[in-house]
């Protein structure tokens, strides 16, 4: 079954309020799958946040964009008819898939880190070098950024295996794209008419490992 999300709106022009999904509360669930690395799973409530926060941002871009082209169509046609304004909206889930992305984290030396004593490196999932992997939706080519972090002296601990190799803080963070159709209500009444597909993104998991040099 297709998820449908409302979103409402007293005009064209004014703030956006998403009708809260119901979800699941969980942690998130830290958990090493071999020596040297960590993942998080972001949990379901933080990916709900995630999803709606995005389609805010989302729909501000798209409705400028929106709101551009229905003026320069008016203006190309000369015609005197009114820019139409939506009452709200419903976003529906049309296709889903992960795209990740990997990397080496900033501030760290271009050699590796060697841990005589043992030890290892302390990742923070914000900032740091990005990258831009794409996911294809029937010939759309969707392109995502993503931050890999960098290493500090807090964060989530990666350890380095052995105390002899230099090591670099390797990342890999996973988001998964919705494909999602937009449909607008005119204010005037009548049926919903579609506007536009949007691609909403949300963090699924990431994770931090010692990558030996």
């Amino acid at each position: 079954m297709k998820k449908v999300i409302k979103l409402f709106v007293m005009t064209l022009f004014t703030g956006l309020l998403i009708g809260a999904t119901s979800v699941a509360s969980a942690d998130e669930d830290t958990s090493k799958d071999y020596e040297g690395e960590v993942s998080v799973v972001v949990s379901e409530e933080k990916q709900a946040q995630e999803l709606r926060e995005d389609l805010r941002r989302i729909m501000r871009e798209e409705k400028s964009v929106f709101l551009d082209d229905e003026l320069n169509l008016i203006e190309k046609t000369n015609s005197t008819q009114e820019v139409p304004e939506y009452s709200h909206y419903d976003f529906v889930d049309i296709e889903s898939k992960n795209v990740s992305g990997t990397g080496y984290a900033g501030n760290q030396p271009v050699k590796g880190t060697r841990f005589p004593t043992g030890g290892g490196f302390y990742w923070s999932n914000s900032g740091g070098p990005t990258v831009s992997p794409s996911v294809s939706f029937g010939g759309s080519i969707i392109s995502i950024s993503m931050s890999l972090g960098e290493s500090r002296d807090s964060g989530t601990f990666a350890n380095a295996p052995d105390t002899t190799n230099y090591f670099k803080l390797k990342a890999e963070k996973v988001y998964k794209v919705d494909k999602t159709a937009v449909y607008g209500y005119p204010a005037t009444g009548g049926n919903r008419v579609f506007l536009y597909y949007i691609y909403p993104k949300t963090l699924q998991t990431e994770t931090a490992w010692a990558e030996k040099q």
